[in-house]
C-alpha cells in the first residue's frame, strides 16, 4: 500500500497534467487544464513552465501545449522489453482471424501483469489493451487469476489481502483449478467499466507459467460459441507461444 504521507502533491498534479495532455486528441491550453483538473492557476502555470523547461511539453501557437517528441526517450526501455515478444505476433494474428475475437498476450511482473502483444479481430474497435499496459493482480480478471494460481502461497495471500473482494478472487481461483481456464464475465452493472468478457489460458514453458493468452469479447459473445472449440484453438496457440517465449 502506498504511504500517503510520503506523496508530493505538486508532483502528482504534474503527472495528472502529463496524462491529460497525452490522452487528449489535440493541443491543450492552460485554461482547459485548470478547468478539467481543478488545478489552481498559479500552480498550473508553474507546472507547465517546468515541464516545458525540461522538454517534456512543447509550447505551440495559440498558447497551447502538447507532449514533446523528446519524451519518447523515456519509453525506449519498455519498447526494447516488448520487442523480444515480437516473434509471437503472427501466432496471435492467426488466432484472432481463426476465432473472430481479439487476442492479447500478458506476462507477469511482480504484483502486476503487462500486456506485451495484441491482435484485433476484424470487427474490433478498441477491446485490446495496448502493449505496455499494466494491471495489478489484486484487481482480479482472468489474467490475474491464472498468474495468482501459479504463485507461491505467501505472496498470493499478500496480494489477496489487498483485493477489494478477496472472496470473489478465491472462488475464481477454485474455478480455474477445476476448469483449466479462466472466464471473467463483465459486471451486470451497466455503470461499471469495462464491459468486456475475457477468456484466458496459461502459456507454459518448461512447466512454468510464463504468460497468459486471452480472448476478449463484448458481453455474452462467448456463450454464442462452443467454448471447447475456442479453448482448443487457444491452447494450441498457447503451446506454440510457450515454445518461443523469451
Amino acid at each position: 500500500m502506498t504511504d500517503i504521507k510520503n506523496k508530493i502533491p505538486v508532483l502528482e498534479r504534474s503527472v495528472e497534467v502529463m496524462e491529460y495532455i497525452a490522452s487528449h486528441p489535440g493541443r491543450v491550453s492552460q485554461p482547459e487544464l485548470i478547468a478539467a483538473l481543478k488545478i489552481p492557476q498559479a500552480t498550473c502555470y508553474r507546472i507547465i513552465a517546468t515541464l516545458v523547461a525540461v522538454n517534456w511539453l512543447v509550447k505551440l501557437p495559440g498558447n497551447k501545449y502538447d507532449i514533446s517528441p523528446a519524451i519518447a526517450r523515456l519509453s525506449r526501455k519498455t519498447e526494447l522489453q516488448l520487442e523480444k515478444y515480437r516473434p509471437l505476433q503472427p501466432a496471435l494474428d492467426y488466432l484472432a482471424r481463426q476465432v473472430g475475437y481479439s487476442v492479447k498476450l500478458s506476462v507477469p511482473d511482480a504484483s502486476e501483469h503487462v500486456s506485451v502483444l495484441s491482435a484485433k479481430a476484424p470487427w474490433d474497435i478498441a477491446l485490446t489493451a495496448a502493449p505496455g499496459t499494466r494491471f495489478e493482480l489484486k484487481d482480479g480478471g482472468s489474467v490475474a487469476i491464472i498468474l495468482l494460481a501459479d504463485m507461491p502461497k505467501t505472496p498470493r495471500g499478500a496480494i489477496l489481502s489487498q483485493a477489494v473482494n478477496p472472496a470473489k478472487l478465491k472462488q475464481q481461483l477454485a474455478d480455474y483449478k477445476r476448469d483449466g481456464y479462466s472466464l471473467n464475465r463483465s459486471s451486470a452493472n451497466p455503470e461499471q467499466r469495462p464491459q468486456i468478457d475475457a477468456l484466458s489460458v496459461a502459456v507454459c514453458s518448461e512447466n512454468e507459467v510464463r504468460g497468459v493468452l486471452t480472448l476478449l469479447s463484448m458481453p455474452g459473445e462467448f456463450e454464442k460459441n462452443d467454448l471447447s472449440v475456442l479453448l482448443e484453438s487457444m491452447r494450441k496457440t498457447a503451446r506454440f507461444c510457450g515454445e518461443l517465449m523469451p
